[in-house]
């Protein structure tokens, strides 16, 4: 797809969405400019749903899904999001996106709406579906509800706005059809926000008859399942939409997203048969969980890092020997083993292998070098070493994998104080009103990429003013990650993306460890769950054989 400014919408024909089809094809992303939907009731999401069960079976309609959740969201309106698990889990069920990535060619395809078309730089015309309708008899989805979604996420500064960067805002140019008016060049739009969480919309209606805080609990979209009721710290209970788009789906009749924190308690429970899907899977019981009868593990390459982030107006950490020292100490594979169980693979980047930027290229080695960390500390004026405290979230494997780190950074001197904390608490200290109120002097986290696009994974960490920059300032940054957003061609892009690597991992302001798999386990009755290589699920085309 490089260069041009017309990408096809995809083929009428429904394409089996397997897991070998998921490992094997990875498009290179570029140019999509303009993309032109399939005619006729086809134009919506053909390569999408999972084709694989339907093969053996004939999918059956009813029965109520029981899925393990491990977090209780902090909101349920589709343009917040912000290191909330739980809210990506349950929203995918609730919102339909203006696009929606076919992770199969990493590629946008329709979903609200039927074509995306760049009529200059900085303006692109976006058409919607027509007939589509809310949840609730809100009425059908205008063009004029997603240039309020867009408009209110980016002025009311909701915490999807990051979706929305570069962009200045929307306009309704008629009923189904808006434009979207960009600060600067944005190649990819239609994957980054268009089919992210960007591309939720939300009814224009709803939200100003109940206000932010009523529609944040009563949500009103247009996907497959309506929301019923919300019983705080229990569940999470949503119902078949009847007038649901996609003519004779989904084939569920409820959602029940029970609200079990304990890992233990979830698998025990999916074991039992008190859930049918439980999403995070803990990675020590991979291989136990595959010998269980009855239950089925799903596990895919994920679209996703782990990384610790530095401040780098500290007195320690802001020094980059030190950093790099970090970087050099610390010994992947032990974590690919140790936290992962070999769910997961070793890297000094943010972006997976399949993305357009992708290198194999060691700055860091992957085993670890004590040696050469000891003489990064002894150039950066530290001979008897240093120390610094790290924040981690509850989440397990990242607990364990800071203990890991922390023991391997002893050796070379580096001594860490590691500060546990809540999510909720963790993310306000990681991402602060703005950052400037960012309070860490280093932290531990995982990202579930946005799309799988390069952009997705270092401009809205890396560039200046962005929301998880952490304050390094680089002209020459900055303007290879404007130019590759700008760029239409996929091997300029490439090149680009290889250029700023050679610049920001030797900084180490981030240093990343792994890119961990998605792993979810269901009962063998529950048909069509497929696993996808990032934190949202897709609840369309799943049935229950009863």
């Amino acid at each position: 797809m490089a260069g041009g400014d017309t990408e096809g919408a995809g083929s009428d024909r429904p394409t089996r969405f397997t897991r070998r089809r998921l490992l094997s094809r990875a498009a290179r992303l570029g140019a999509s400019a303009a993309v032109l939907a399939s005619a006729g009731d086809r134009l919506g999401l053909p390569d999408l749903i999972p084709q694989a069960d339907a093969a053996a079976a004939t999918p059956k309609r009813g029965g109520t899904l029981r899925f393990g959740l491990p977090n209780e969201p902090l909101t349920l309106s589709g343009t917040m999001t912000g290191g909330d698990q739980g809210l990506g889990i349950v929203m995918s069920s609730i919102y339909d996106t203006l696009c929606v990535t076919d992770y199969t060619t990493n590629s946008p395809k329709p979903g609200l709406a039927v074509s995306w078309t760049r009529k200059d730089p900085t303006t692109w015309i976006v058409k919607m579906r027509q007939g589509v309708q809310f949840h609730k008899n809100y009425g059908e989805v205008t063009a004029e509800d997603a240039v309020f979604t867009i408009n209110t996420t980016i002025e009311k500064k909701h915490t999807g706005v990051f979706a929305w960067q570069s962009v200045k805002g929307a306009e309704v140019m008629d009923r189904h059809t808006f434009a979207i008016h960009l600060t600067r060049a944005y190649q990819p739009l239609p994957l980054t926000a268009l089919g992210s969480v960007g591309g939720n919309v939300i009814s224009k209606k709803a939200f100003e008859e109940m206000g932010r805080e009523k529609f944040e609990r009563n949500p009103v979209g247009a996907g497959p399942f309506e929301f019923k009721e919300w019983k705080e710290g229990s569940e999470i209970v949503l119902t078949r939409f009847e007038k649901y788009w996609q003519k004779g789906l989904p084939y569920l009749d409820r959602i029940d997203f029970k609200i079990v924190k304990d890992h233990f308690v979830r698998q025990n429970l999916l074991k039992t048969r008190g859930l049918d899907v439980i999403f995070t899977l803990q990675y020590k019981d991979v291989e136990e969980m595959r010998q269980t009868p009855g239950i089925a593990v799903h596990s895919v390459p994920g679209q996703t890092f782990d990384f610790i982030a530095f401040n780098p107006k500290d007195p320690i950490v802001g020094n980059r020997l030190v950093r790099r020292a970090v970087a050099t100490a610390i010994n992947r594979n032990a974590i690919v083993s140790d936290v992962y169980y070999g769910q997961a693979v070793p890297t000094n980047i943010p972006t997976p292998k399949g993305f357009v930027g992708y290198t194999s290229k060691v700055w860091y080695p992957y085993g670890g070098d004590v040696a050469r960390a000891r003489q990064l500390l002894k150039e950066a004026g530290y001979p008897n070493g240093v120390s610094f405290p790290i924040i981690v979230s509850d989440k397990l494997q990242l607990r364990r994998e800071l203990e890991i780190i922390s023991g391997q950074l002893a050796r070379a001197g580096i001594k860490v104080e590691i500060q546990g904390l809540d999510l909720g608490t963790f993310n306000a200290r990681f991402f602060g009103p703005d950052v400037t109120k960012k309070n860490f002097r280093a932290a531990l986290r995982d990202i579930a990429i946005v799309s799988p696009d390069p952009d997705s994974t270092v401009y809205w960490f890396h560039h200046k003013g962005t929301t998880g920059w952490v304050g390094f300032e680089s002209a020459q940054i900055d303007g290879l990650l404007d130019d590759a957003r700008a760029e239409p061609s996929s091997q300029k892009r490439d090149q680009l993306y290889k250029q700023l690597f050679d610049v920001i991992i030797p900084e180490a302001t981030y240093i990343y460890t792994a890119h961990a798999n998605y792993i979810s386990a269901s009962r063998s009755n529950v048909r069509n769950w497929v696993q996808l290589p990032t934190s949202i699920a897709r609840y369309t085309g799943v049935w229950l054989d009863r």
